[in-house]
This record gives C-alpha cells, structure tokens and sequence, in this order.
C-alpha cells in the first residue's frame, strides 16, 4: 500500500538536494511580434485542451484540465493542425511554489503568472514562444505578467527578453536533504 499522497509530498522533500537560481520576470507589455508564418494562437477554454494531445503525453492533459477547472487560462499555437505551443497564465492573488516547493512567487491582483510553456519539438526555434508570451503580455485583463526560469534555462530567458520582460529579481534556493533557505536578491 503506498502511503497518503500529502505524506508522499512531505517526505519527498527529503530527497531533494541542489542549489538552483531562478530569475524572475515581469512585463506590463507594448511588445507586439509577428507570429510565425502559418501559425494562429487563441485563448483556450477547458473543452479544448484534448486538442493538447498532438504534443503532451496523456498525464499532462490530465494535468492541463485540472489547472483549467482551478481558474487557470491557457493559449494554445496552431500550425499544420495541430497544437504546437502552450501557456498558462494563473491570476492573482496567489502564491506559486516552485523548484519543490522551495520557493514562492507571490503574485498579486490584477497581475498574473505565466507558467507551463511548452513547444512542440518539430516547431522549436520559430519564435511561436517569444510571440505568444509578448501576446499575453498585452492582455489588458492582467496588470502586470510575470514568468521565471532556472540560469541554466537559456531559451526560455531569450524568449522572454525578446517579449518584452524584464528581469524583476532573483530567487537563490539551497537545498540539502529537507533543509532549505531561499535567498531574494537583485536582478
């Protein structure tokens, strides 16, 4: 029998040993970007997110339904068919955990986090990314959006310097077998 999903989580921080940094990054935004050439983006509602399956495995969408029904919203890129890009973006207020729960994003209202971006391998390097975050990016619903990535995550750091986002701070997390510390420091 395996034990209790939340003690699952709790011992699972055990585990997990590492130093990871993490950039931090707002827009308001202004930046428009031509899509790429064949390629639509729209805002999504949860009876699309099956179409999601062209690029994620089914745990993902499993996951993308669940994140839909709390109040997540979702944009999905179009080509050939087919979903070739995804973004969340979760309102505020709210406070994110990320990097195993080791650090929080405390987003506040109006503004909103964008999150759980990805792009089909075949259609990487098109600029479908950098256009959809520059496109969430002037939705007049959120005041300010933000999105945050590893120093080791140099793609997604570009797309978002070309969106339009601004490195807002840093968060440094130190982590040694369920003993951590999270550092915020400039950008």
């Amino acid at each position: 029998m395996s034990p209790l999903p939340w003690m699952r989580r709790k011992l699972g921080r055990f585990s997990v040993s590492g130093t990871a940094k993490i950039i931090v990054w707002r827009s308001t935004g202004g930046t428009h970007l031509p899509q790429a050439p064949g390629v639509t983006v729209r805002k999504i509602s949860v009876e699309d997110v099956d179409q999601a399956n062209s690029m994620d495995d089914d745990s993902t969408v499993e996951y993308l339904h669940s994140v839909m029904r709390r109040g997540y919203h979702a944009w999905f890129a179009y080509c050939d068919g087919i979903v070739v890009h995804r973004s969340l973006l979760l309102p505020g207020p709210e406070a994110y955990h990320l990097w195993h729960h080791w650090a929080t994003l405390h987003i506040p209202a109006p503004d909103g986090l964008i999150l759980g971006c990805a792009t089909h391998s075949s259609y990487g390097g098109r600029g479908i990314y950098s256009a959809v975050l520059a496109m969430i990016a002037n939705e007049s619903s959120w005041l300010g959006k933000w999105g945050f990535t590893e120093t080791s995550n140099v793609a997604s750091q570009r797309a978002l310097i070309k969106a339009g986002f601004q490195p807002n701070h840093t968060l440094t997390v130190r982590a040694w077998h369920g003993l951590g510390r999270t550092v915020r420091g400039a950008a």
